[in-house]
């Protein structure tokens, strides 16, 4: 697939799932509470491969079937499979559509997807409209057709959708979590977070060509990567289960950084650095709530400085700030250190298997998070990070970038729930970390 087109995925799959959108709900009658979950995994690069190797260590797991277009990813995950489990899973590899194949067998409950993010959405829908569980790395999709198939095919067949947004399940976030639902901010009106990660020196390939992130550099501009910051504070303030998002504005700074860095490693009069990357260095974005709450969503992927995130709330009795503290309205009028309310205010997911989780990536998140995906499936349940979240988090890219194109003015958010959060209880037996 041709990521430069990445604005136009979903075109095809859109077609597919209207006619699915058609047929009667085929899946849902046939679902059943399962004591083994069998995975195929679509994708398995260094990403893929590893998000895998946490799966082979769940007892209740087995990997069925592996896809990939490149033959050496996929020798290697055949072998970590027969060595770590015993067993030789199906193995599927060709063109970019070779995972349909996969789909077909009767032998595989759900799919993760790690692939080139401009890919995620085309392979879910196809995924759901196969009957297959679907467990899909961030962001959900980039372009709004895409996301609405995606909620629509969801919604025909019943069968289950989740983001693997892993920054959801670190120890700080879901503690955060858990003080929010037990009321210890007050009435939270203000969140923020950001993610802001310098990787400059991935633009290009060995051989001068732009890797994909350097395709996105390039074409792309607003909040192409919005899930990491957004998740957790959507998370906090509710949202998609009693708020909504309603509109959101958007400002860059003229690029700068990436033609430098061009021209630094490859001479000013290289092909390279004529180059017009339209992703400025900083994007800010401002979010209101239909309820009248207040995000702020921060992202650098190429400010010359070391990653950071940070995330923060702010409520009626007090407010937490990662690089601060947290306060909670005592006399000193100074902030403490969150461990301080650790013991009592620690996620029962950090206090069961934090041991496990702290061994695994991004700050535990990645185990927390599979672990989901195979409860999901397993439990018959829907997921805490569902299809809903990923659509509209996911959006934010498409709102940001049309933002940018009228000046920052105003842009309405799609609500991909229909007003379904507008029911208090309609989320109530979903998965759920606090």
């Amino acid at each position: 697939m041709n990521r430069r087109d990445f604005m136009k995925v979903g075109t095809a799959s859109l077609a597919a799932g209207l006619l699915a959108s058609s047929m009667p709900k085929l899946f849902a009658e046939e679902k059943k509470i399962l004591s083994r979950v069998r995975i195929g995994a679509i994708g398995v690069g260094s990403r893929g491969t590893g998000m895998m190797k946490y799966l082979l260590q769940m007892p209740d797991v087995e990997i069925t079937a592996l896809c990939d277009i490149n033959e050496n990813n996929l020798n290697r995950a055949l072998q970590i499979v027969k060595q770590s489990a015993g067993n030789t899973p199906a193995s599927f590899l060709g063109g970019p559509y070779e995972y349909k194949k996969m789909l077909e067998s009767d032998n595989v409950d759900g799919v993760f997807i790690a692939t080139p993010a401009q890919t995620h959405a085309e392979m879910a829908i196809d995924s759901m409209n196969a009957g297959k569980h679907v467990g899909s790395e961030v962001p959900g999709g980039y372009t709004s057709s895409e996301l609405w198939e995606m909620v629509r095919i969801k919604e025909k067949t019943g069968v289950h959708y989740m983001l693997l947004e892993n920054y959801n399940y670190m120890q700080t976030k879901l503690m955060i979590f858990n003080m929010v639902q037990q009321g210890v901010f007050g009435e939270p009106y203000y969140a923020v977070g950001s993610y802001i990660h310098a990787t400059p020196k991935l633009n290009f390939n060995s051989d001068g060509s732009l890797t994909w992130r350097g395709e996105l550099r390039r074409d792309a501009y607003g909040n192409w990567y919005p899930t990491h910051a957004i998740g957790p504070i959507c998370k906090w303030l509710d949202i998609n289960k009693t708020d909504a998002l309603d509109y959101l504005v958007c400002m860059q700074n003229k690029p700068v950084m990436a033609h430098l860095d061009t021209v630094k490693q490859f001479g000013q009069e290289s092909t390279q650095a004529k180059i017009d990357f339209k992703t400025g260095e900083f994007i800010q974005t401002l979010i209101q709530t239909k309820k009248g709450k207040l995000l702020q969503i921060d992202f650098g992927p190429v400010e010359p400085r070391p990653q950071q995130v940070y995330y923060g709330i702010q409520g009626t009795k007090g407010a937490f700030d990662d690089r601060h503290g947290i306060y909670l309205g005592s006399n000193t009028e100074k902030w403490e250190p969150l461990d301080k309310y650790k013991e009592k205010y620690e996620s029962h997911y950090w206090k069961e298997s934090g041991q496990t989780a702290g061994k695994t990536g991004h700050g535990g998140g990645d185990y927390f998070v599979m672990r989901d995906f195979v409860e999901m499936i397993k439990q018959d349940k829907e997921p805490w990070i569902d299809v809903y979240d990923s659509a509209v988090w996911s959006s934010i890219f498409e709102c940001t970038r049309k933002s940018l194109e009228n000046r920052s003015s105003s842009v309405d958010i799609p609500d991909f729930t229909e007003g379904k959060w507008q029911n208090p209880n309609w989320k109530a037996d979903s998965l759920a970390p606090a």
